[in-house]
C-alpha cells in the first residue's frame, strides 16, 4: 500500500515538468465542467488526463515563459480518509522530485477544506515551486506555480493565480475532510 502511495504523489507532482514554454497571454478563466473548481490562468492551459486503475489525474498547465501555473486534481477510487496524512505523503513525495528542498510549510484550508501551501526550491537553484494542495472528499487538488530565480518579479501573476482558485461545487459526490477552519 505504501508503494502505491508513494507512486500515486510522484505522477502527482512530475506533471508540471513535462511542458514547454509559450508566450503570455491573457488571463482566462478555467471552469472544467467535472472539476468543481474555477481559476484564472494566463492563456489558453493545455490540458490532460491520465487512468492510473486506482485514481484518475487532471491537470491544466500554462507556461508563459516566465513561469509554469498548474491547476489539477487526482481523483481516487475511495475517500481519502485522513487528509493531514494524505497532505504529509504529498509533501514528502514533491521533495523527492529532482534536487528538491523544503522552503516552508503552512497549514491552509479553503471552503472548510484542509490544504497545505508547501514551497520548495531547487538545491542547485533551478527553480522555485509554490504548490497549495486541497483534500476534498476522494480528490486532491494542486495549484501550484514553478519560477526560475531570475523571475522574482512574478508576485502579482502568482498571488492573482493562487487567490481565483474556489470551488465551485465541493459537495457533490463529495463526503469528509471538511475543517472548521476558514
Amino acid at each position: 500500500m505504501g508503494r502505491k502511495i508513494a507512486i500515486f504523489f510522484l505522477v502527482f507532482f512530475a506533471a508540471a515538468g513535462t511542458h514547454g514554454f509559450q508566450e503570455a497571454k491573457q488571463w482566462i478563466k478555467l471552469s472544467p465542467s467535472d472539476g468543481r473548481f474555477t481559476v484564472l490562468m494566463p492563456g489558453k492551459p493545455s490540458s490532460e488526463t491520465q487512468d492510473y486503475g486506482e485514481y484518475t489525474d487532471h491537470s491544466f498547465i500554462a507556461d508563459t515563459g516566465l513561469a509554469t501555473y498548474e491547476v489539477g486534481y487526482s481523483e481516487l477510487t475511495k475517500t481519502i480518509p485522513d487528509a493531514e496524512l494524505a497532505l504529509d505523503f504529498a509533501r514528502n513525495a514533491l521533495l523527492l522530485l529532482k534536487d528538491s528542498k523544503l522552503l516552508s510549510e503552512t497549514k491552509i484550508s479553503l471552503s472548510g477544506y484542509s490544504g497545505r501551501e508547501i514551497k520548495v526550491a531547487s538545491i542547485r537553484g533551478i527553480f522555485k515551486n509554490i504548490t497549495r494542495l486541497y483534500v476534498v472528499g476522494n480528490r486532491m487538488y494542486r495549484v501550484r506555480v514553478i519560477v526560475t530565480p531570475a523571475n522574482k518579479n512574478l508576485s502579482q501573476d502568482i498571488n492573482k493565480f493562487f487567490s481565483s482558485f474556489k470551488f465551485t461545487r465541493p459537495n457533490e459526490r463529495v463526503s469528509g475532510n471538511r475543517t472548521t477552519e476558514e
